[in-house]
């Protein structure tokens, strides 16, 4: 999957975007020195929250997601880590529970959170600027998945119809897999 690192520009800091990876080296060397001021998760999928704990406990940072990805994240089964590898991992809860139409101040750009089920219950999508961060809501020239626990292809297509009436072509998305 895919991890977004955010730099500020005015400042030394950034946010974590879906930290997935069991080895955290890649994102660590692209936070190069930057305070980590929180992560953001999209969504509870183990290949999007792996490095999770990793980096929070490496910058003393906070982890900010859904209510519904809150409740997966501390469940293997629920975060669907156990089915990969048998074993499965579990997170510490975050810290601050995001809602849909929230805006988050950051060093004076606004960070809106937008709710997205479908692919999950909790997913959402991340609008910076002119920038939104999809997860798994929108891939690329694939289908988003709604057939693994929690999906619900309705919520999908009531999701998209929301995302779509923000004017997409304005925007820059980056999405959970692929380019």
């Amino acid at each position: 999957s895919n991890c977004f690192v955010v730099h500020h520009s005015n400042c030394k800091n950034c946010i974590v975007i879906d930290p997935g990876s069991e080895n955290t080296q890649l994102i660590e060397t692209a936070i190069d020195n930057k305070t980590v001021d929180f992560i953001i998760l999209t969504h509870e999928h183990f290949d999007h929250i792996w490095g999770v704990d990793k980096i929070r406990d490496k910058y003393h940072t906070k982890l900010y997601c859904s209510d519904d990805t809150n409740k997966a994240i501390i469940n293997k089964k629920k975060n669907l880590s156990l089915f990969y590898n048998q074993t499965g991992f579990e997170l510490r809860p975050a810290e601050t529970i995001l809602t849909d139409g929230q805006s988050i101040d950051w060093h004076g750009i606004e960070i809106f959170i937008i709710s997205t089920p479908g692919h999950t219950p909790g997913s959402i999508c991340i609008k910076i600027g002119a920038n939104l961060f999809t997860g798994d809501t929108i891939i690329k020239s694939v289908h988003t998945v709604t057939k693994l626990p929690g999906g619900n292809k309705k919520d999908l297509e009531l999701s998209l119809q929301k995302l779509k009436a923000m004017n997409l072509e304005k925007l820059n998305l980056y999405c959970g897999h692929g380019e």
